[in-house]
């Protein structure tokens, strides 16, 4: 079980990412993230990367001094040449 503290903190988004942090990007005053964690489709991460960072025109997701931790992001340096993942 989760502590309340904890639990009222997490919220779950079931939806499009790159849509989803774009909209928050739109609020002037919206929320900003201390700490942004993309584990999701490889082709997308630029976007993601690029809309945390606010490298779109649009304000940043990243709260000054934030981190972003992204997985598996050195596994393309493992894929042979030919394989189409």
């Amino acid at each position: 079980a989760c502590d309340d503290k904890v639990r009222s903190a997490i919220k779950l988004h079931c939806t499009d990412a790159v849509e989803w942090m774009r909209q928050c990007a739109l609020q002037e005053s919206g929320i900003e993230f201390d700490i942004i964690f993309i584990d999701a489709d490889k082709d997308n991460y630029v976007q993601y990367y690029d809309l945390a960072m606010g490298n779109t025109g649009l304000r940043p997701l990243l709260a000054k001094n934030g981190t972003i931790l992204a997985d598996n992001t050195l596994s393309a340096l493992v894929y042979d040449e030919d394989d189409s993942r």
